[in-house]
């Protein structure tokens, strides 16, 4: 009986059914995935040059679902490697775990991918600037290392 009421009490409230990792069982908004902190692991003294993310988003006649994502394109006048030791070392004291990305975008140099379960992603990938500067018809620093970093949360299976 008080399994019933917790339950019904969740549902009528308008709040969103979590599973075990305190991740959406239905659909994830940009605004859930852009209020976790992973959201916001902005590289110390980047200059934040555009935030980027999206809710999911489904085409079931292709069968695709496209995760939820929060990040953004920085620059910094650090070097790649050290962009790079950063986000290790601060992922990694959180529970994430390097994995093999599949490929790389047209304007990426290099990337580097974390899975933390079987549902969150954090890409950080160093980017081309002028392949991005046409990419995203706006003139990217040329100077320093541009890149961008993307925490995603797939649908629930």
């Amino acid at each position: 009986m008080a399994i019933g009421f917790a339950i019904k009490t969740v549902a009528s409230s308008g709040q969103q059914r979590l599973d075990r990792d305190g991740l959406p069982l239905g659909s994830v908004s940009y605004e859930f995935v852009n209020s976790r902190p992973p959201a916001h692991f902005v590289y110390p003294n980047a200059q934040t040059l555009r935030v980027i993310g999206h809710g999911e988003s489904r085409y079931p006649a292709e069968g695709v679902t496209n995760s939820a994502f929060a990040g953004a394109i920085l620059a910094t006048h650090d070097s790649p490697a050290q962009v790079y030791a950063w986000y290790q070392q601060k992922l990694l004291a959180d529970h994430w775990k390097p994995y093999q990305l599949a490929a790389l975008l047209s304007t990426q140099l290099s990337a580097e991918g974390y899975q933390r379960g079987t549902r969150e992603t954090f890409v950080v990938a160093i980017d081309d600037p002028h392949q991005l500067s046409g990419v995203i018809g706006t003139q990217m620093p040329t100077g320093g290392t541009l890149f961008e970093y993307t925490y995603s949360i797939s649908a629930h299976q």
